[in-house]
């Protein structure tokens, strides 16, 4: 006598659609501790370049007796290449006029502040001196210049297009010494330089917002309801 095969039962569409569904919700539930994560590693990674660009600069500084300069006011008037501003600066002084040093090996042998040298200095850093959010921004250099007041000044790293507001620099003084400057007071960070990430919101400086339009705007004065998540090679513990 024959036993009917046992009939092979698949999923039902309702039962698919409520898989679907839990796993859809289970993606939905885990993306903020992804996505926190993924700051998280990029911020460690904007800390060590940071920390890389300071480790060579404590090396240029050991070669040549002081920090770049962040602007085309100091040390330039006998400089044997192009000085530009801030982080385009830090670039060029830390890795030499082709990435490859100062003096020997460098374009005719050139050297930091005029002249030429038959002796290899630096590079001091290699690689870009951009963060690693994303997407990825310069890190902004300020030299602190103790014979001017500020002593920072925002323009050494000026925001290149007004229409991106604090994307690629500071939209005002007021703004960049919101940050550097202690509340209140005329005490600055450090007494050397200033590194500065925009940070994960992309954006320099303290910002207020969004509105109900979705705008933010950058206060120069008022901390009240602004916000700021710059990474930096300071504490506030330093002010």
């Amino acid at each position: 006598m024959k036993t009917a095969a046992p009939v092979k039962r698949g999923f039902t569409l309702i039962e698919l659609l409520v898989v679907m569904g839990i796993i859809g919700l289970l993606v939905m539930l885990l993306m903020p501790a992804v996505n926190y994560a993924i700051v998280v590693a990029q911020g460690v990674a904007t800390r060590s370049t940071i920390n890389r660009i300071e480790a060579g600069l404590a090396g240029f500084r050991g070669d040549f007796g002081v920090y770049p300069p962040s602007d085309k006011n100091h040390e330039g008037g006998n400089q044997s290449h192009t000085l530009a501003e801030g982080y385009k600066n830090l670039a060029v002084f830390l890795g030499g006029p082709e990435g490859t040093g100062w003096g020997a090996g460098a374009a005719s042998n050139k050297m930091p502040f005029g002249g030429t040298s038959t002796e290899k200095f630096g590079p001091y850093f290699e690689g870009t001196t951009t963060d690693s959010y994303k997407p990825a921004k310069p890190i902004l250099y300020f030299r602190y210049e103790p014979s001017e007041n500020p002593p920072y000044n925002y323009n050494d790293n000026v925001a290149t297009d007004t229409s991106k507001e604090g994307e690629d620099g500071f939209v005002s003084q007021g703004n960049f010494l919101m940050l550097v400057q202690r509340r209140g007071t005329n005490q600055y960070v450090r007494s050397d330089y200033v590194l500065i990430s925009a940070g994960p919101d992309r954006a320099f400086g303290y910002r207020k917002g969004p509105d109900a339009s979705g705008n933010y705007t950058f206060p120069t004065s008022s901390y009240e309801g602004a916000y700021c998540d710059d990474v930096t090679n300071f504490k506030y513990e330093q002010y």
